[in-house]
């Protein structure tokens, strides 16, 4: 779900950058010029570590970890429950 959403984002951005004029006459003169993709190729390598570094480390997180975190907060929330029943209950006896 998340990744629709990048993916829409990507999508609007481009689709704003093609209709721009500035752009497309910048797009014309590159394409009339030589292109240098050495520097694109250098940065396609470092972008493709950082994915990588990225999806390592999501792997590396055990969803028995989220599953915990997420049984931990429901746990607090019926506590907080209770303990506002509690207090309710003992008001309500002392008046």
């Amino acid at each position: 779900m998340g990744q629709d959403k990048v993916n829409a984002a990507v999508e609007e951005v481009i689709r704003k950058m093609v209709n721009n004029p500035k752009f497309q006459t910048a797009l014309k003169q590159k394409i009339g010029s030589k292109i240098d993709i050495a520097e694109l190729d250098k940065e396609k390598v470092v972008l493709n570590k950082q994915l990588q570094q990225a999806i390592d480390a999501k792997k590396k997180l055990p969803s028995r970890w989220i599953d915990l975190i997420l049984q931990i907060n429901i746990m607090t929330e019926n506590m907080r429950r209770c303990r506002i029943d509690w207090i309710n209950s003992k008001m309500r006896s002392h008046h």
